[in-house]
């Protein structure tokens, strides 16, 4: 006898990432900046979900990384992290520098046995500021749709939800020896 297994329509996950750094704004090595990073869920529930946020210098040497933790994203939901990232003067090198926000999750069933779930991750979404000696910039990449799975199913859901976190959780870390550092700091509510 079998075991009967459910499963859901797949994840489709949207992500998307902006700063507060405009381009009037002349950004110095001793400036903070703001970043947002929205998520929304326009499929199935996504399990075991982590956010991954990783910043690196132009020549693609990570400079800072962190994660959160999200759980399960539910159909129709929309959650926004805010965080900040200060660049310090005597240690940030001048150039641009790219923080790219990628999704990682399990769908259709939140088994971790890859015969009932899958891996469901989302396009990778970035946004940039340009240090040093000229005038600022920012540029923001809409991650778009997910790509993973069929895309099928019926669209219907709940009302949605959205969530907001303004600080990071859990392990935010930075990497190298001093430049650009995240802010840190305890859980947010969903």
């Amino acid at each position: 006898i079998g075991r009967r297994v459910i499963l859901t329509q797949d994840p489709i996950l949207r992500i998307t990432k902006t700063n507060n750094a405009t381009t009037t704004l002349f950004l110095t090595a001793s400036t903070t900046v703001d970043y947002k990073i929205v998520i929304e869920n326009n499929g199935g529930p996504a399990y075991h979900s982590v956010l991954f946020d990783t910043l690196k210098d132009e020549d693609g040497n990570i400079v800072n990384k962190q994660s959160w933790n999200l759980d399960e994203i539910h159909p129709n939901e929309k959650i926004t992290i805010n965080y900040t990232i200060a660049f310090n003067a005597s240690t940030t090198p001048s150039g641009i520098y790219t923080n790219y926000a990628r999704v990682k999750s399990i769908g259709r069933n939140p088994s971790l046995n890859p015969f009932y779930g899958w891996f469901v991750d989302s396009p990778v979404a970035t946004s940039s500021v340009e240090i040093g000696g000229s005038a600022g910039g920012t540029t923001e990449n809409d991650g778009g749709e997910n790509g993973s799975g069929d895309g099928g199913g019926d669209g219907m859901g709940g009302g949605g939800s959205e969530s907001v976190i303004d600080e990071p959780l859990g392990s935010g870390s930075s990497g190298g020896g001093g430049g650009p550092v995240a802010s840190t700091g305890g859980a947010g509510g969903r």
